[in-house]
């Protein structure tokens, strides 16, 4: 009766191993934002490669997930930056798509003059009801970074710096 149970347990995670990850405001894969980086460690099945953390906050990488790095603080992974603008994010919203199309697909969005670019945006599409949310940087009507996590970590500019 237990074999048959692991089998099926096996070929679920199986399957579900086949499903596209996603950046989103709950986290990207078996990453979740709010986990401690043990947490994650265990989750997603390997160690980061990362293992001398400055205490308050740091950056770590999963091999399971190139082109993505995660921020943690306090031992607590708060978000996860695309260094790979192909990788798909829960909002649809790809590296090609220009301000204006951002506008049409989320109405919602705040939109807001960069930081520290005068040709930018930071665009902010919050999960409602949730301290969560999708952020884009735009330059010259462009997206050059997309992120997500927990606020106020995921819109920190500088992110741990």
């Amino acid at each position: 009766m237990v074999e048959p149970m692991i089998r099926c347990l096996v070929a679920a995670a199986a399957l579900l191993s086949l499903l596209p990850v996603s950046l989103g405001p709950d986290g990207y894969g078996a990453v979740k934002f709010g986990q401690p980086l043990a947490t994650a460690d265990r989750a997603v099945g390997a160690r980061t490669d990362n293992r001398r953390l400055a205490p308050a906050c740091d950056v770590v990488a999963f091999n399971a997930y190139p082109g993505v790095r995660f921020m943690v603080e306090n031992g607590v992974i708060t978000r996860a930056d695309l260094l790979d603008l192909t990788l798909p994010n829960s909002t649809g919203i790809t590296a090609a798509m220009t301000l204006d199309e951002i506008r049409r697909r989320h109405p919602e969005a705040i939109v807001a003059p960069h930081k520290y670019d005068p040709q930018g945006q930071t665009v902010v599409i919050r999960s409602p009801g949730r301290p969560r949310a999708v952020v884009l940087e735009t330059s010259g009507g462009r997206i050059i970074r997309i992120r997500a996590g927990l606020q106020p970590a995921v819109e920190y500019v500088e992110g741990c710096g």
